[in-house]
């Protein structure tokens, strides 16, 4: 990094690694632009394009000028649809009022950390996981303890290994569905 940007730049994001995966991106968009042909394995980057309904939904927000400031934790209308959408496709009851909207699940995941661990406090994380959460949570001041998912056992948590993991410091468990990576 340039020395005057390390000076203004705050020692827990200077102590974080580069996210492994956008590296490799960046090589892989470098290499297309010299014209190489390239089949990316890096990001989870959809293999569709998007569909027209989205497209078409967007555009009438734009000619609604819908392009104002929503409550803080996303349209009304929004966090109901996907209240109901838990109950149809899982049979889970979630109050609209307990929904968060985010920009995405790493957004999400960051503020739930920043909302719930305080610095030294533990998270149980799944090994192998996504990369970015042990970063998120170090942004925080917390510590990952790791918990290994194995082939043997679907790749599913043991509920051994749950409870060997958890301590007097355990803030919280996160155990993600799917597993990411797959």
């Amino acid at each position: 990094m340039n020395k005057n940007l390390d000076r203004l730049t705050a020692q827990r994001a200077l102590d974080i690694s580069p996210f492994i995966v956008m590296e490799i991106l960046e090589k892989a968009q470098a290499m297309e632009a010299r014209g190489h042909k390239v089949v990316h394995m890096e990001i989870g980057e959809p293999d569709f394009q998007t569909p027209e309904v989205v497209k078409e939904a967007a555009a009438e927000a734009l000619r609604q000028d819908l392009t104002k400031y929503t409550h803080s934790l996303g349209l009304p209308e929004l966090r109901t649809a996907i209240s109901q959408s838990f109950k149809r496709e899982y049979n889970v009851d979630i109050d609209p009022k307990r929904v968060i909207v985010t920009t995405g699940t790493s957004a999400g995941v960051l503020l739930t950390f920043a909302a719930l661990v305080n610095p030294g406090e533990e998270v149980i994380l799944t090994d192998p996981g996504y990369p970015c959460y042990p970063k998120f949570l170090s942004l925080v001041g917390g510590k990952p303890v790791y918990i290994g998912l194995r082939e043997e056992d679907g790749w599913q948590v043991s509920i051994t290994d749950l409870a060997s993991a958890i301590s007097s410091k355990t803030k919280c468990v996160m155990i993600k569905s799917p597993t990411n990576p797959t």
